[in-house]
């Protein structure tokens, strides 16, 4: 399916002003008397990037959660589905989403991403690539490397943040910020860099244990 999409590099700088900060100001209220919304860690957060900020994937509103308790404006990754309606494809151009292939990243979503990184912006982004059911089997959900590469070709931080609960009436839900993950430290038992599928496995391990969730332990190169 091809997709007519603006460069995410066309927005304006400043994203955070207008009808946008309406909307996440409406939104970060409508969640927190729907859910018990509870953040640690989030006042270290970054005033700029360039950052990726990794996540798990669980629910719908983790996207929402992200963007409207995470200062300051977070760019993300949608699958581009989403963009299959008029009303989609106009409010996720307006809001910065970039459309992604999960079959086959076009040149135009790696062009996007790494002009955002390089202009100093945070790209939330889940390397598992869908939804992951709470009780799923994580090693059926390997993440994807692409995390990695983007960060080694623009220097991005690497963020980890955990979202742990159930989306539920009145049910806590917990945004964990992590500490900054140095690709340049994470070496094999040689000394030798990681590959990009054994760093982003690294990457998951770290995300999931903010919310204290054994993760698989690293298989090799498949």
């Amino acid at each position: 399916m091809a997709v007519d999409i603006p460069s995410r590099l066309e927005l304006p700088d400043d994203m955070h002003r207008g009808g946008r900060r309406l909307i996440r100001v409406v939104v970060a209220a409508a969640m927190r008397l729907i859910f018990r919304i509870q953040t640690e860690g989030l006042e270290r957060f970054p005033a700029s990037g360039p950052v990726l900020l990794v996540s798990n994937h669980r629910s719908f509103w983790d996207i929402p959660a992200v963007h409207v308790f995470v200062r300051p404006w977070i760019y993300f990754i949608a699958k581009e589905e989403l963009y299959s309606s008029w009303f989609g494809k106009r409010f996720l151009s307006w809001w910065g989403a970039i459309p992604i292939n999960r079959e086959r990243v076009g040149l135009s979503t790696v062009r996007d991403i790494i002009g955002l990184l390089r202009k100093k912006k945070i790209l939330s982004i889940f390397p598992e690539g869908t939804r992951v059911p709470g009780d799923a089997d994580l090693a059926q959900y390997p993440p994807h490397a692409g995390v990695i590469s983007f960060a080694r070709r623009t220097g991005a931080a690497i963020l980890p943040l955990a979202i742990g609960g159930r989306y539920g009436f009145r049910r806590r839900v917990r945004i964990v910020l992590g500490a900054p993950i140095s690709l340049e430290h994470l070496k094999d038992a040689k000394g030798q860099p990681l590959s990009d599928a054994a760093a982003a496995h690294h990457v998951m391990s770290a995300t999931y244990a903010l919310i204290d969730r054994p993760y698989p332990a690293w298989q090799g190169e498949n």
